[in-house]
């Protein structure tokens, strides 16, 4: 069966409102790892590229700020094996955690996760996903420094049935949308 489909002028302001449904249903839907790499792709292109949506389309410069679940107790991560924050990170998850305010730069730069005692931030587990597990791009040989303790650990170890980064990725989805709601509701009052 052969699909017809509409050509569509995309402008920032519909495809940021677009890149955030998207988000929102895979959040709810994700059922593969693949899934979770979509949410990768889809934040990456919202938050950390070069050219953002979200700079593209917070016109008036809404303040954006992100509200993260923390470690309840400050212990040094283990050399050997997994320390990871997972649902924690969303402090609206069923499990408690204390809470931190950061702001985009904060965020991305924030650790919820310690693979072999090496941290790996918010940042690195989408770049990883959507540059390098195949999100976006798939490239396994990738050697640049930041993705190199995710790789010993994405393709066979699982927490809560997905990879350690892919476990973080619906958390990290549902605090990214919180923290771009004011600017998701200024768009969408611009484009009714």
């Amino acid at each position: 069966m052969r699909r017809e489909y509409v050509a569509v002028s995309m402008n920032p302001d519909a495809l940021f409102l677009y890149r955030c449904q998207q988000i929102e249903t895979l959040i709810d839907g994700a059922e593969t790892e693949l899934d979770l790499l979509d949410i990768a792709a889809k934040l990456r292109q919202l938050l950390f590229d070069q050219h953002s949506l979200v700079d593209a389309v917070n016109k008036s410069g809404k303040t954006i700020k992100f509200v993260v679940g923390s470690f309840i107790l400050p212990m040094p991560p283990p050399r050997h094996g997994i320390m990871a924050l997972m649902s924690g990170l969303d402090p609206r998850s069923p499990i408690p955690s204390p809470e931190k305010v950061l702001t985009r730069q904060q965020f991305g730069a924030y650790v919820p996760l310690y693979l072999n005692g090496h941290p790996v931030t918010v940042k690195d587990i989408i770049r990883y996903a959507a540059n390098v597990a195949g999100g976006v791009h798939f490239d396994p040989n990738n050697s640049r420094d930041e993705y190199q303790a995710q790789k010993l650990f994405w393709p066979g170890t699982k927490l809560g049935g997905a990879s350690p980064g892919g476990a973080h990725l619906r958390p990290i989805g549902r605090v990214a949308l919180r923290g771009l709601s004011p600017v998701i509701e200024e768009v969408r009052s611009r484009t009714a």
